[in-house]
């Protein structure tokens, strides 16, 4: 059970966020100081752990800081609209097996008999944000034969660099003696 003291302490943390964040902007300074004889953002936590507001426009103010909260996007998050999402089918026991246009359903089917049924995921998805990267392979001299060691993939400068560096591993290979 939350303890009701946290619970409370939580909410005037959260207040005091607020009172900074509409400090920040432009016309509430001025409001704030126009009342000279009480504190503008002076508020009560009264029943259902409710924030009051004394004064009607830090209540008014309040109410809309909470509903941009609750319709902000989260931390860590990104927002996306739905004509950045795309769909595609992709076969369940192929999955090398996929489309993304219903025209081409037929090449799902392709060597499924009559009788048969196939499992298809349809799957949405939203590309975000593409870039061009390079790879090669990387290779070390082993018993005087060149071996691939592992897949590089990094800036087109960088696998030139590899591409050179292999070369020298075995100049007879690549013809650099020549």
């Amino acid at each position: 059970m939350i303890d009701l003291a946290e619970q409370r302490a939580a909410l005037m943390a959260d207040v005091a966020v607020f009172k900074k964040e509409c400090i920040e902007l432009w016309f509430v300074p001025e409001l704030a100081a126009s009342y000279s004889n009480r504190d503008f953002f002076s508020y009560s936590i009264i029943e259902d752990d409710q924030v009051f507001f004394m004064i009607e426009q830090a209540r008014q103010l309040w109410a809309f800081w909470n509903k941009a909260k609750a319709n902000a996007v989260p931390e860590g998050s990104i927002l996306v609209t739905e004509s950045e999402i795309d769909t595609f089918w992709q076969d369940d026991e192929e999955p090398e097996n996929c489309v993304n246009k219903e025209r081409d359903f037929n090449n799902l089917g392709d060597c499924l008999e009559i009788e048969d049924i196939t499992s298809i995921t349809k799957r949405h998805v939203a590309y975000l944000a593409a870039s061009k990267v390079y790879g090669t392979w990387v290779t070390k001299l082993e018993a005087g034969q060149l071996k691939k060691d592992y897949f590089f993939v990094g800036s087109r400068e960088e696998c030139e660099e590899i591409v050179e560096t292999n070369k020298s591993l075995y100049p007879s290979r690549s013809g650099a003696n020549q």
